[in-house]
This record gives C-alpha cells, structure tokens and sequence, in this order.
C-alpha cells in the first residue's frame, strides 16, 4: 500500500500513481491510502484506495486490518506514521530531500530523521541518491533507484523541427 497524505496534482503524487497502475498491471494487489480523496485529475483504474479520517486513523488500520500488507511511505510525514504501526518490512520512496522544503530548523530536523528510520528506501532520483546518501549519518541508506516510466503519447520524437 502506498501511504500519501493526499491526491493534489502534482509530479510525485503522478509518479505514485503510475506505479501503482503498473504493479496492478503485473497482478500485484496495490492499494492507496490517503487522508484524501482518489484523484479526480488522474485514472487510477482499478487501484484500492482507502481515505481515512487522519494519520491515526490510518495507524489504528495499520496495525489491525492492514498488518500483512507491505507499506510504502511517500513522505516523511507518512513515513512517521509507516514507523508507528511497526511494520515487519517497511519501505519508503523518497523523490526528494524534503528538508528542503523548510525553512526552519525544526522541520527540517525532523523531515530529515526520516531518513533514519532503516526503510528500505528508494528513490527516483540520481540526485536525491546522491544528495541524502552524502550525509555520513545516512550514507548508503538510499540504496535502490527505480527508473520513470514516460507516457509516449506525450514525450516523443518530434518529427522535424518545425514541429513545437
């Protein structure tokens, strides 16, 4: 299951989103959890997703109902909650070194220790590999990369140069 806060238009939430499709695709069972509701900007086909209330909400389900399911966090505040219900193999995409969406110290402390957490963690990035792996407390941390699937129908070969 992959645990997101919510389903804004954004590249990362559409990056979830593809995979999950994908995984679904092969025969996977692929869930979504969100604190939101399902995209109504994307189609996500046949993909559970289950809105919950709040983060607790979804950790009192992580811990009963959702305990055999394999958890993907997507952030650090989710991975937060990933860390609460003890999960036996707990993994977390990361797209982005979130300390640096804050400016205070604080948040990025704390966005930060997520990266601590010992997740299997991977990412989509050389650059985030590169850039959380440099730090000496979370060296070699981020350890697996997955490559971007791109929609043909929108990136292609132009045909000539006129073509814009």
């Amino acid at each position: 299951a992959y645990i997101l806060e919510a389903s804004s238009l954004a590249g990362g939430v559409r990056v979830i989103f593809d995979e999950a499709i994908r995984l679904k695709q092969r025969g996977h069972s692929v869930h979504i959890w969100s604190l939101g509701e399902p995209p109504k900007w994307y189609d996500i086909g046949d993909v559970h997703w289950m809105q919950f209330p709040s983060y607790e909400a979804m950790l009192n389900y992580m811990k009963s109902d959702g305990k055999g399911i394999n958890k993907v966090a997507t952030w650090w505040r989710t991975a937060s909650v990933l860390k609460q219900s003890t999960p036996k193999e707990p993994y977390y995409l990361v797209q982005d070194d979130e300390r640096y969406y804050y400016s205070s110290a604080v948040q990025k402390h704390t966005a930060g220790e997520t990266y601590a957490y010992g997740f299997k963690m991977f990412t989509t990035s050389h650059w985030v590999e590169r850039n959380v792996n440099k730090l000496a407390r979370w060296r070699d941390r981020l350890k697996y990369r997955v490559y971007l699937g791109t929609d043909p129908a929108v990136w292609h070969a132009l045909k000539d140069n006129n073509e814009r």
